[in-house]
């Protein structure tokens, strides 16, 4: 009993430890991004332009998770009383700690990230006059190793989740069960179509009030031919649906889950990019909601990009 308890001290205080070294790392990020904004520094070479609205936003997108890794250290609290309230945690268990940090660090990487992406292309974009394609180059391999890294956050994460927390079957508490699965996969090829028409509807939409965006990101996916188009399909639609309606919309319901996915293409820079996904993750969601399965989601996700991509490359 003592050498349990003496164990469990000992990997709290490992955890405090980690978990502290974190926070000064957000400390350290807010701090970086708010000295750019004060002292107007050039980020890249050859602009002279600090980006002042994407270093704000990532200054207080830091902080705020400073703030909330700092409350985990210093628990019991508000903050950490209603984390157990809103969750699954026990943050009395080390193992729950251990899996709030992943989280935090996976929200962090995911829509912190994007958001600030999404700045930055905008400010780009409006005000320099640039693309972002003019500062980071897209290629084969790049892309290759994102589809390959997304399933750290997007997959891994929701499984060890399920495992640790919910003491459960991944593939029933994700929705990765294959009951009905031919149904599952009609209804997946039905709602592709529909997420098309609608995104081409809402395109239409869009050019009659003069708004037509151009997206050179895809531009540049478009070029790297079919092979990519087929993976880049796959690791999406694979890896959103699983963390986006397996794990987020089963805890926090279909609206705020598709909001979320919409925040992620916010890194594009670019409008459409976030209304589409918002009405494909609402229609998508819907699918999940009533099939508690994401294999038609997948394919459905699947689908859509891969029509996007290959009539892009073939036909427009």
């Amino acid at each position: 009993m003592n050498q349990n308890a003496d164990k469990s001290k000992w990997l709290n205080l490992a955890l405090n430890v980690i978990t502290i070294i974190l926070g000064l790392f957000f400390v350290y990020l807010s701090f970086n991004f708010l000295t750019i904004y004060l002292l107007e520094i050039e980020i890249f070479p050859n602009i002279e332009y600090s980006f002042p609205y994407m270093a704000i936003t990532s200054a207080i997108i830091s902080l705020l998770f400073a703030i909330f890794v700092f409350s985990f250290v210093l628990r019991p609290n508000r903050i950490t009383d209603k984390i157990e309230e809103w969750s699954e945690l026990d943050l009395s268990r080390y193992i729950d700690g251990v899996m709030l940090m992943l989280l935090v660090l996976t929200i962090w990487f995911i829509f912190g990230n994007s958001i600030a992406d999404g700045i930055l292309a905008f400010e780009l974009r409006t005000i320099v006059g640039m693309e972002i394609t003019e500062l980071f180059e897209l290629t084969m391999e790049s892309l290759i190793i994102n589809s390959a890294l997304m399933f750290i956050p997007f997959v891994l994460i929701p499984i060890l989740w399920v495992k640790f927390i919910n003491n459960g079957n991944y593939k029933k508490y994700l929705g990765l069960h294959t009951e009905n699965l031919t149904k599952n996969i009609i209804l997946g090829i039905i709602f592709a179509a529909i997420t098309l028409l609608l995104a081409f509807l809402l395109t239409q939409t869009l050019s009659i009030f003069g708004i037509e965006e151009q997206n050179l990101l895809f531009e540049e996916m478009v070029a790297l031919g079919p092979i990519m188009a087929l993976i880049i399909s796959l690791s999406a639609g694979i890896a959103e649906e699983i963390f986006f309606r397996g794990y987020l919309q089963t805890r926090i319901g279909l609206v705020p889950a598709a909001i979320l996915f919409a925040l992620v293409h916010a890194s594009y820079g670019v409008i459409i990019q976030i209304i589409g996904p918002l009405i494909m993750g609402l229609v998508i969601g819907y699918l999940y909601l009533k099939t508690q399965s994401v294999i038609g989601p997948i394919i459905a996700h699947t689908l859509y990009n891969l029509t996007v991509l290959l009539t892009a490359i073939y036909i427009i």
